[in-house]
């Protein structure tokens, strides 16, 4: 393993990693509307970004209300 295969290893791992696929969804002309990117390394533990499919509780449509409901009383702001 080489130095800079060390280091771009471990930037796509470390927190500041963790960025890179919301940087690739909001900034790429490849992005689609609706997809879910995230890291492509087995069991998404890092890795460069890409699109993938959702975790099943991100699909669970209960849990999304319960987490919209609470992000709205945790911030004090409602939409409709």
């Amino acid at each position: 393993m080489t130095r800079a295969h060390l280091q771009s290893t471990q930037e796509r791992t470390m927190p500041r990693g963790a960025t890179l696929p919301a940087l690739l969804a909001a900034t790429s002309v490849d992005a689609q509307d609706g997809a879910f990117y995230g890291p492509q390394w087995p069991g998404n533990a890092g890795g460069p970004p890409g699109e993938q499919k959702p975790w099943g509780t991100l699909r669970d449509p209960d849990a999304a209300a319960r987490l919209w409901s609470v992000s709205e009383q945790l911030t004090g702001v409602t939409f409709a």
